[in-house]
């Protein structure tokens, strides 16, 4: 699942329609938002993270396995070992 899937979906899950209805409900950039979920190749920053996280009632680590997947699943498997 995409980036953009996932937080699609972790929106739904919050009652939100649309990532642009997140975004006014939050008075959040619209522009940077969608720009940040669409665009994989984009590290997104994490005190954006943190922000989106705490706007959402979710841990940290579900935003940055959303948008840092290969880091995370690398060190889960440096951990492992």
């Amino acid at each position: 699942m995409s980036r953009k899937e996932q937080f699609k979906a972790m929106l739904n899950k919050h009652g939100y329609t649309s990532v642009n209805n997140f975004c006014i409900e939050n008075k959040l950039n619209q522009s940077n938002v969608n720009n940040r979920i669409k665009n994989e190749d984009i590290k997104v920053e994490l005190p954006i993270l943190f922000q989106l996280a705490n706007i959402l009632h979710e841990p940290i680590m579900t935003m940055i396995e959303i948008f840092y997947p290969d880091e995370v699943a690398e060190n889960k498997s440096n951990v492992e070992n």
